[in-house]
């Protein structure tokens, strides 16, 4: 039941299957090198918007109008090697976009929280909290020596 905030540094599809796999939460950017399939949209864009179920990621990006993004994926990564064996595992997630009109690009996170349970901007605004933590932390070990 916990959530965890993940620096990019920690990002691993595997890591991310065993924290839901013992029912926890997370949220990570996403890494700019991932481009996993849509699979199905969690909010409807209003109007005629382009169908993006089946395309990749960055293929979508491209030419993308929507301020707001919140799609389900499918990845696929290898577990560990077991008796001599690697298996390969397929699992959906959630990624959410959300447009910074100063550098004209979306914010991409990953996670596992359901649409229920945090919208597109609250996860973007949980994950900013992150961030504040660190600072905090940085202004501890500078100023109070705490890391000593």
């Amino acid at each position: 039941g916990c959530l965890l905030l993940f620096d990019l540094g920690y990002f691993k599809y595997a890591l991310f299957d065993r924290i839901d796999h013992f029912s926890g939460f997370f949220i990570s950017r996403l890494k700019g090198l991932c481009n996993p399939k849509i699979v199905a949209l969690n909010v409807a864009c209003p109007g005629r918007a382009r169908s993006l179920i089946g395309q990749k990621l960055k293929d979508v990006l491209k030419g993308l109008k929507r301020q707001c993004l919140d799609i389900q994926v499918e990845v696929r990564f290898p577990r560990r090697i077991y008796k001599g064996k690697r298996t390969w595992v397929k699992r959906q997630f959630r990624i959410v976009g959300i447009y910074d009109e100063e550098t004209q690009a979306h914010h991409l996170y990953i996670t596992n929280i359901s649409v229920e349970q945090l919208t597109a901007e609250q996860v973007a605004k949980t994950y900013a909290g992150r961030w504040i933590v660190e600072l905090i932390f940085k202004q501890l070990k500078s100023y109070f020596q705490i890391d000593a």
